[in-house]
């Protein structure tokens, strides 16, 4: 999905659609963080688990200020006549993810010990639950504008 939403900067045509992809990048990117710290969980003894996210922490900003520094860069030095620099640097932005993606994905294992979902329950939860919760909120959310007039 990561190289899909990097990619999908280079098409911009509207403000909603920036913000739709701005929208879907943020819970992507917050879906990887909390799968790389439930990952940091899951496997690191518990006394160096502080040491673990330490570590995390430095390599992803290191990582993130080194890319944009690169791309900062690349944009000065890139020039193509059939794209722009930045649609550029953003294709090689997913071009390098999905390889990167690729290349480490069959590397993870998973340590503990997990049952098997099934699809239905599966479905009951989004589908049943999910649906109740959100039902509930849209409800909180229109009785709001009563409770202030009752003040």
């Amino acid at each position: 999905m990561l190289p899909i939403i990097q990619a999908s900067w280079i098409f911009y045509e509207s403000f909603f659609y920036l913000l739709a992809v701005s929208t879907i990048s943020g819970i992507t990117w917050a879906g990887i963080h909390l799968a790389e710290n439930n990952f940091i969980y899951d496997n690191i003894k518990k006394q160096d688990r502080g040491k673990a996210i330490s570590y995390y922490n430095m390599y992803w900003g290191i990582g993130t200020s080194a890319g944009a520094f690169l791309g900062a860069i690349l944009i000065k030095f890139l020039h193509t006549s059939f794209f722009a620099p930045i649609k550029l640097i953003f294709i090689i932005s997913a071009i390098f993810g999905l390889v990167c993606i690729l290349s480490c994905i069959s590397k993870l294992k998973e340590i503990r010990k997990v049952r098997e979902v099934k699809r239905d329950f599966l479905k009951k939860m989004i589908f049943h639950d999910g649906m109740k919760t959100i039902n509930d909120e849209i409800h909180y959310i229109k009785s709001i504008p009563h409770y202030i007039e009752m003040r």
